[in-house]
């Protein structure tokens, strides 16, 4: 019995070292520099040039004299550092070699009386667009904003036969509608 523990535990060493070395993670420096007015951001990039996701961030060498603290004054998301309100430094930035280069996923196929409809929004600038009839439902198909979350209800809607997204929800969206057209006319008394 013990011997038969001791082979399992032997050969579940070994997988994880292999599965470990398939997964090597590569760090690299990276410096980056705000000013309390004007914040610094890095896309993560291997020596090919193509866009890796960040595993790992950790300060390596701090350059200003207040100190970079990861979510108060540095953060990172995705692919991308951000550095902000005087965090100075260089940084060691970690990214696993085995993640293969993705593709967006295809959109999924569009319910009959639907249709895509791409909102892009900033902050700022909110987006409208009408549609030929009543809006029955919207629903999010591909959100295409890493920072900012597309919420229903929240920064993207419909209002009779006009769709909207705000405060920076970027996304496809299905719209369907009922095939009825809006009322723009009034009825005679």
């Amino acid at each position: 019995m013990g011997l038969t523990k001791c082979c399992l535990l032997t050969v579940l060493v070994v997988q994880l070292l292999l599965l470990e070395a398939a997964s090597q993670k590569v760090c690299v420096p990276v410096t980056l520099k705000s000013t309390p007015s004007k914040p610094d951001s890095r896309i993560l990039r291997d020596d090919s040039g193509a866009v890796r996701q960040v595993a790992k961030v950790k300060v390596w060498d701090q350059i200003s004299e207040l100190p970079c603290v990861e979510s108060v004054n540095f953060f990172y998301y995705g692919n991308i550092i951000i550095v902000k309100d005087g965090c100075k430094a260089t940084f060691k930035v970690c990214y696993k070699t085995d993640v293969p280069e993705t593709t967006p996923a295809p959109l999924t196929t569009v319910q009959p009386g639907c249709q895509k409809v791409r909102l892009l929004s900033r902050r700022a600038r909110p987006v409208s667009k009408a549609v030929d009839s009543v809006v029955t439902s919207m629903t999010l198909l591909r959100d295409l904003h890493s920072k900012v979350l597309c919420e229903r209800g929240v920064n993207f809607g419909f209002d009779k036969e006009v769709v909207f997204a705000t405060a920076g929800c970027r996304g496809v969206f299905q719209i369907c509608t009922s095939g009825v057209q809006p009322l723009t006319t009034v009825a005679p008394v």
